[in-house]
């Protein structure tokens, strides 16, 4: 009843696909220029981008930042038991996220029109916040039904260490506050 009409697998005819696309697809500055640039040239392009503009120079090292203090929170929430540190450390990670996709996406909307993109790629930027709102819906509904698991069956938390983790947390955000406006 099922014939086979096309002998050649699926993988061949894909690969076919790939190697006829047109000459456009090589020239995106984003995706490279083809084989012959590194993976190396490929990463430090849009880092380049990022600390050339005075605007985004600061970013990079408060995300440095706040990366290192979200292992602090990850660390020691895990070891208190303490959701609220864990939840605010999951807060930071998305934040961090956040920040990485702004700079990308703010590289990104900067590159020059193609027969692809022909209006450029402005909208790039406004599709990163949106991404990163959704992730911050998902880690919200994770923390409240986590929390109503924790109202159902309480736990022992270890007080010792919040205040001091907290207060850390306080610091370094208004250090970004003050010094990454």
């Amino acid at each position: 009843m099922f014939r086979n009409i096309n002998p050649e697998p699926v993988w061949f005819r894909l690969w076919v696909a790939i190697n006829q696309l047109g000459p456009e697809r090589s020239k995106s500055p984003e995706l490279g220029s083809g084989s012959e640039e590194s993976l190396f040239f490929m990463v430090m392009r849009p880092i380049r981008h990022i600390l050339s503009e005075r605007k985004s120079r600061k970013i990079p090292l408060f995300l440095l930042i706040n990366t290192l203090y979200m292992f602090v929170e990850f660390i020691v929430g895990f070891m208190s038991n303490s959701l609220g540190l864990i939840s605010n450390a999951c807060h930071i990670l998305f934040d961090c996220v956040a920040l990485a996709i702004g700079l990308y996406a703010s590289y990104i909307s900067r590159l020059p029109e193609n027969s692809q993109f022909n209006f450029g790629r402005g909208r790039f930027e406004f599709l990163s916040g949106y991404v990163n709102a959704v992730f911050l819906v998902l880690v919200g509904a994770l923390i409240v039904v986590e929390s109503f698991e924790r109202i159902l069956d309480p736990q022992e938390i270890s007080t010792g260490s919040l205040l001091p983790v907290s207060t850390g947390g306080l610091v370094v955000n208004l250090v970004g506050l003050i010094f990454f406006p």
